[in-house]
């Protein structure tokens, strides 16, 4: 069995929340409640991470639950963003680049934060019952492979061996 690669593994985490976030921004924009979508985010961050690092540990299903909690985050972001600048009559872009700066302005903060909250719920529902029912077999505590002899291989080459030691005495 392969080593896994966190890093390739991350990368691809964050990839696979991206299905999540439009989900939760198309949903959210027919005034929806779209939360639920972070249990998409998750699975396709931990099916990204698989497919990068080769291997699926419990740090893997952990580094895509964070991901995925902020992808949800950065989804309401992105919802708010589009709000103010359809009321207001600015860009996306220019709304979303200045967020931080616009944030504290807002009269209703408590709205703001709890779909986002609700989806991180529903991430660490998802992520929980990943790791302990789900898959147990799929998921390996550590990354502790051990390296595997191909013992034919190691007779082919006994075998290249001797035939050219024999070739170099003649």
């Amino acid at each position: 069995m392969k080593k896994g690669n966190i890093l390739f593994g991350t990368i691809g985490a964050i990839i696979g929340c991206l299905p999540g976030v439009a989900l939760y921004v198309g949903v959210a924009m027919l005034r929806v409640f779209s939360s639920w979508s972070g249990f998409v985010a998750l699975y396709c961050a931990i099916f990204m991470y698989t497919l990068f690092s080769r291997k699926l540990t419990k740090i893997g299903v952990i580094i895509s639950i964070i991901i995925s909690c902020a992808s949800m985050l950065l989804a309401e972001v992105i919802v708010t963003s589009i709000s103010i600048a359809n009321r207001y009559h600015f860009t996306f872009f220019t709304v979303f680049k200045n967020f931080l700066k616009i944030y504290p302005k807002l009269n209703n903060k408590f709205s703001f934060w709890i779909y986002p909250i609700i989806a991180c719920v529903f991430v660490v529902i998802g992520g929980y019952g990943y790791l302990t029912n789900k898959n147990k077999n799929d998921v390996e505590l550590v990354d502790n492979d051990e390296v595997e002899y191909d013992y034919e291989e190691d007779d082919e080459i006994e075998e290249i061996n001797d035939n050219i030691e024999k070739e170099t005495k003649e």
